[in-house]
């Protein structure tokens, strides 16, 4: 089945997220997510995508915006929207009568981090969202492993979050973080609404999870947090 984005909203934005934001001509496949308040419930649609002649098999998640506010802002969701903004992103399509999503998940982070009296330099911001996920979600040291082994990942991260810090404030209507304990089982009961029928776990939720605990490489993530005193690290873990 062929699928262009042309069957998403109109009054949506549109992002490339993962390998595929960095490097589209070589990723295998390419995700995507659509965030609009003309949505009723989150969906995944997956199939063959045109970008530039370029066919691409991959997932384009639709999501209300009221669903990402909320997990961008309280973890309801268990990130498993927020967070598709915490490595490599594009805007493919942006929306002016909406809130840049991406800029408003990195702008929530930013506050969190200054109310804390935390160190507020984009790159310490990176790292210490990072390792926020990574407390409370061990599973995400899959993904971060992964990111980490090209070399122009994480500069190409800090500009990026640089520019969207730089924007006029997102307006948003939630209040900031208060369910990050919970963010392990959330997401990937959320995972398991998309993969999955039945009682959670099912079969797919339980082998991604086995996987990517099994592929999980702290020792080699754990220099990547250096720059952040043990001080620093009981803060972040504190941030409930």
């Amino acid at each position: 089945m062929f699928t262009s984005i042309s069957d998403i909203p109109a009054n949506s934005n549109l992002y490339l997220y993962g390998s595929g934001a960095r490097h589209l001509d070589s990723a295998r496949d390419v995700d995507l997510v659509c965030i609009s308040p003309e949505l009723a419930h989150a969906e995944c649609k997956s199939g063959k995508r045109n970008f530039d002649q370029l066919i691409k098999n991959g997932n384009i998640y639709l999501v209300p915006e009221a669903m990402f506010l909320q997990d961008c802002c309280k973890l309801i969701h268990g990130g498993y929207y927020a967070h598709k903004f915490a490595l490599s992103f594009r805007s493919v399509k942006q929306e002016p009568r909406l809130v840049d999503y991406a800029a408003l998940y990195w702008q929530t982070e930013f506050q969190s981090i200054r109310a804390a009296h935390l160190p507020t330099t984009t790159e310490f911001l990176v790292r210490a969202v990072h390792y926020r996920i990574l407390h409370f979600n061990p599973t995400f040291s899959r993904s971060l492993k992964r990111y980490l082994e090209s070399a122009e990942a994480l500069p190409a991260l800090i500009r990026d979050v640089e520019y969207l810090l730089s924007k006029p404030l997102q307006a948003i209507s939630y209040p900031s973080h208060s369910e990050w304990a919970q963010t392990l089982y959330r997401f990937w009961r959320e995972y398991h609404s998309f993969k999955d029928s039945g009682e959670f776990p099912g079969f797919n939720t339980q082998r991604k999870f086995t996987r990517s605990m099994a592929e999980a490489h702290f020792d080699e993530t754990n220099g990547y947090f250096n720059m952040l005193a043990a001080d620093n690290r009981a803060t972040l873990a504190s941030l409930v």
